[in-house]
């Protein structure tokens, strides 16, 4: 049975719980925490709103309602639209003013912001917490009610990017109470989850808010994560739900009677893997706004990066080996054919609008010689189709933002490469492949403890080795701003960061090697595609 334990934050008294890691540990939780007014009312597709304080002690032994969306596993409609909560987990409370106040690590799920939440059905604290971080996880809005545009000033866009500022905002006044250190937060993410970690380092609205930034598997350079089409679905959307008008007011005042279960299922509706073959697109994603006070991104992500106008801090990216095998979870039966039909299908915007007197079949046919050889896309073409989604959808945004990043910045940029193919693999599992090499998202099972993958892992087995080898990088990152300070059991070898010169990278398998990127023939390919613009 779990004691209780009890805090004070600003807006009032907490009550959590006080159990054990798996390792039994000691474990503070307090969850479901408002770190925003609920975005309900006439707060839908607005900013976050300051929360409101509250009487009593607010019980924080429960979990709160996740952000409304379809379920990415069985496909149905969940959650709720009072949905900005956060979760803090604490090896230790403080007993004094004299206490050491420990390094605080906030997570920001992924899911293509359209699904996803901060909750420990997959991304449970045990492991962390046992290495002396304070952990936060988070809510955010997701979809068509985070991620909305109209252009204009009543809504700008971006409100689920802004939600993670409010939450930072809410770390920084509350985290010592939980005996977290304010002054050494450090912002973590896969995914959605990278791209957004990513995407506050170019935000002027988070500066002074973290300290550290590590981006998994996702950058504010994958072709999934921005768009310039928001403004336009939210106007397809309106049309499908039988609105059909040009007025921006006329439209918003539209969206807001209607309710907010019907608006996330036919937003979904939107989503196309048959027409866009290169993968998933979601329909409501990052945006720019107008450039107007509030803004949370009113340049171009690859023009701030370019120009140095971002905030420079300890800086950790990386990716796994096959990234592309996640987009053979829901793959079509008819997808080789369309393929063939219809190859030019297959490219981000940023390529197309600056490729914009190129035709677009001179692009298909360079880059289906290189991927595929020009020989006939079919089943036995698995494995191109792979390396072809990993580089498009990942590996080439990710490979422009490291070298940007060393470029514009005098701290440390620190590059790995996540190999090991075991057994809490996560996304890989529910993946229909048995391609050999990690898959978008595999690395979660080694730095969280997932309620989903019921696995009883050895002490002497590699994926423990992994899980501890994980672990030390991410905190000692997070403690110091170098993932190796020194030599240990877990980290033999002293991790380099990037110059100009040499990109070295850590080599992440059933050992870790320390690496320099000298084969570069796929991501010199694309460098040179947007380069030379053919």
């Amino acid at each position: 049975m779990s004691e209780t334990a009890n805090i004070r934050v600003f807006q009032g008294n907490l009550r959590g719980r006080k159990t054990t890691t798996k390792s039994g540990g000691p474990l503070f939780s307090f969850m479901g925490i408002p770190y925003a007014r609920p975005p309900i009312g006439a707060l839908r597709f607005q900013p976050p709103q300051r929360p409101e304080p509250w009487a009593g002690t607010r019980d924080a032994g429960e979990l709160a309602s996740i952000c409304l969306q379809i379920d990415m596993i069985n496909r149905e409609i969940a959650g709720q639209e009072d949905c900005l909560y956060l979760n803090v987990y604490s090896p230790q409370l403080p007993s004094g003013q004299n206490t050491l106040l420990k390094p605080v690590m906030v997570w920001i799920h992924g899911g293509g912001f359209t699904h996803g939440s901060g909750n420990p059905d997959i991304y449970g604290p045990d492991y962390l917490v046992d290495r002396d971080v304070v952990l936060v996880t988070i809510n955010y809005r997701v979809g068509v009610l985070g991620f909305l545009s109209l252009d204009n000033k009543a809504v700008p866009g971006n409100m689920g990017l802004k939600d993670q500022v409010a939450a930072l905002h809410w770390v920084k006044e509350n985290i010592a109470s939980f005996g977290g250190d304010p002054n050494n937060v450090t912002i973590f993410g896969e995914s959605a989850g990278g791209a957004s970690v990513h995407y506050l380092m170019l935000s002027p609205l988070s500066k002074g808010l973290f300290h550290k930034v590590i981006a998994q598997s996702g950058c504010a350079l994958n072709p999934w994560a921005f768009s310039l089409k928001n403004t336009a679905r939210a106007f397809q959307l309106g049309q499908i739900l039988g609105c059909k008008t040009n007025d921006p007011a006329e439209l918003l005042n539209f969206l807001m009677k209607k309710d907010a279960t019907q608006l996330v299922e036919v937003s979904h509706k939107l989503i196309h893997w048959s027409e866009n073959l290169a993968g998933i697109k979601f329909p409501f994603v990052p945006t720019l706004e107008p450039n107007l006070p509030g803004a949370f991104m009113s340049e171009h992500p690859l023009h701030s990066l370019q120009t140095g106008r971002f905030h420079k801090v300890p800086f950790m990216i990386g990716r796994t080996t096959h990234e592309g095998i996640i987009m053979l979870r829901d793959m079509k039966e008819n997808l080789w054919s369309k393929m063939n039909a219809n190859f030019e299908k297959q490219f981000p915007e940023k390529l197309t609008n600056i490729s914009y007197n190129i035709p677009t079949s001179i692009i298909a046919a360079k880059i289906r010689n290189f991927y595929f050889n020009n020989k006939p896309i079919s089943e036995n073409s698995v494995a191109e189709y792979v390396d072809f989604q990993t580089d498009l959808s990942f590996a080439e945004g990710i490979h422009t933002t490291l070298k940007l990043s060393i470029v514009q910045s005098n701290n440390p940029v620190y590059f790995y490469v996540f190999g090991f193919d075991g057994e809490l693999g996560f996304a890989k599992q529910f993946s229909n492949s048995n391609i050999k090499g990690t898959c978008h998202a595999d690395e979660l099972g080694y730095l969280f403890r997932s309620h989903l993958i019921d696995i009883d892992v050895e002490p002497s087995s590699p994926e423990m080795k992994t899980i501890n080898r994980m672990v030390s990088l991410w905190t000692n990152f997070a403690k110091t701003g170098n993932p190796t300070p020194y030599l240990s059991e877990h980290t033999p070898v002293i991790w380099k960061p990037c110059t100009n010169e040499n990109v070295f990278y850590l080599n992440i398998d059933k050992e870790i090697t320390m690496e320099k990127l000298t084969d570069v023939k796929r991501e010199g390919f694309w460098e040179e595609m947007y380069r030379s613009k053919l």
